[in-house]
C-alpha cells in the first residue's frame, strides 16, 4: 500500500463533518444559514470540495459554536448524530468495519474523538458490572470550558453516533443488549432519541456513554481483513498525534487546560500530573520553549474568553468569572493588552464578521 498524506487524510475527515451539517441544514430549510456560517469562519462552499488545506478542526469547532448559539436546530446533536456513520470517518470507519475484533474499533473511536474535537473532548473505555452482566463502554468526557447547549449537543452526536458505528460495526448483534446512556436531563425532543437511536437511551445519567456486552469485545468486524486493518490502526494513531507545530510542550499543555476548569484558577502541579509529568519537567520544557505556565494559562484565557464573546451571550462578568478573573477590571484590562480591543468591541467587530 502507498503511504498516504495524513494531512489530506485529515482534510477528508474534516469534509465529511462539514458535509453532515450541511446535509441537516440542508433538510431543515436552513442553506442560507450554512453559507453565511462558513463565510464566518473563512471559508466557502468551493472550500469543501477539491483542495481541502483550508480545513481546520479549529474552523469546524467554531462553526458549530455559531450555529449552537444561533439555537436554529434544538435537537442538533442527534440528527448529527443519526448520520455519522463509518463513511463519515474517512479511513477511521475503514478501519472500523475491518478489525479482526471489536476492540479495535474502540481504540479508533478514542482517536476519532480526538481527532474530530481535540482539547474539547475525550473517550475512554471503561468496563464493568451490573450484577450478572459485565459491560465495556465508551464514556465521553467534555471540557467544562464548552457552553452548556453545545456540551449537550456534542455528547448527543457522539453517544447516537457511537452506537450507530458499534452496529455498523457488528452486524446481526441484538441492538437491545446496547444501551446509550446521557448524563443530562430528557430535552423536549426525547421522542427524537428513541425514533433514531438504534437502541434503547436513557437520560440524567451519571455519565455519557454507550455500553454493551464485554463478549463483543473479541467479535470480528464484517469485512474483518488483517492487512487492511493494521494499516488503518498505524495511520489513524498517526492522525490523532498533534501537528507539528501543535507538538510542542506548551501546546499539549494548553490542550490539557481546556479540559480544565479554569474558573478554579488550575495550578502547574495539578496540569502537570494530568500531562503525567513532574512540575520541575513541565516548568523546564516550557523554559526550553521560550514560555512559561502563566505565558499558557493567559492564552488560554484570552483564547476562551474570544470564544465566548464570539459565540454566546454570557456577559463579560460572566465570561471573567467562568475563565477565573475574580477582579472584573483585571479581565479587561489583560483582554485588551493582548487584543488591542475592549471585549465589547471584539464582540461587535465579531457579530459584523471581521
Amino acid at each position: 500500500m502507498t503511504t498516504p498524506n495524513t494531512q489530506v487524510e485529515r482534510g477528508v475527515i474534516l469534509q465529511q463533518q462539514f458535509a453532515v451539517i450541511e446535509h441537516v441544514l440542508r433538510e431543515e430549510g436552513q442553506m442560507g444559514c450554512f453559507e453565511r456560517l462558513l463565510e464566518r469562519v473563512g471559508l466557502s462552499p468551493e472550500a469543501l470540495q477539491g483542495d481541502l488545506s483550508g480545513l481546520s478542526r479549529a474552523k469546524y469547532t467554531s462553526l458549530l459554536y455559531h450555529l449552537n448559539e444561533e439555537k436554529k436546530i434544538p435537537d442538533l446533536g442527534v440528527k448529527l448524530g443519526t448520520r455519522k456513520g463509518p463513511k463519515a470517518y474517512g479511513v477511521i470507519g475503514v478501519g472500523m468495519v475491518t478489525g479482526l475484533s471489536f476492540a479495535l474499533a474502540l481504540k479508533l473511536a478514542t482517536w476519532m474523538v480526538q481527532i474530530v474535537w481535540g482539547p474539547f473532548a475525550t473517550l475512554t473505555i471503561e468496563r464493568g458490572r451490573d450484577g450478572d452482566f459485565e459491560w465495556l463502554s465508551g464514556r465521553l468526557h467534555v471540557a467544562p470550558s464548552l457552553p452548556p447547549e453545545m456540551a449537550a449537543n456534542i455528547m448527543d452526536e457522539a453517544m447516537v453516533s457511537g452506537a450507530r458505528l458499534t452496529l455498523e460495526s457488528l452486524p446481526g448483534v441484538d441492538p437491545s443488549l446496547m444501551e446509550v446512556r446521557l448524563n443530562h436531563p430528557a430535552p423536549p425532543h426525547a421522542d427524537l432519541f428513541r425514533r433514531l437511536c438504534p437502541c434503547p437511551c436513557r437520560f440524567d445519567q451519571p455519565f455519557s456513554e454507550v455500553r454493551h456486552p464485554v463478549e463483543w469485545l473479541e467479535m470480528p468486524a464484517p469485512f474483518a481483513n488483517e492487512a487492511v486493518a493494521r494499516y488503518c490502526e498505524q495511520l489513524c494513531q498517526t492522525l490523532a498525534q498533534p501537528s507539528p507545530e501543535g507538538g510542542r510542550l506548551a501546546t499539549l499543555l494548553r490542550e490539557c487546560l481546556m479540559e480544565m476548569d479554569l474558573a478554579e484558577s488550575p495550578r502547574m502541579e495539578s496540569a502537570a500530573d494530568r500531562m503525567e509529568m513532574t512540575p520541575r519537567a513541565l516548568r523546564a520544557g516550557l523554559a526550553k520553549e521560550g514560555s512559561s505556565f502563566r505565558d499558557v494559562l493567559v492564552a488560554t484565557r484570552i483564547e476562551l474568553a474570544q470564544r465566548y464573546l464570539a459565540s454566546t451571550n454570557y456577559t463579560a462578568k460572566e465570561i471573567a468569572y467562568r475563565l477565573g478573573f475574580g477582579y472584573l477590571p483585571n479581565f479587561y484590562r489583560l483582554f485588551s493588552h493582548c487584543t488591542g480591543l475592549t471585549p465589547e468591541q471584539f464582540r461587535l467587530k465579531s457579530s459584523k464578521g471581521l
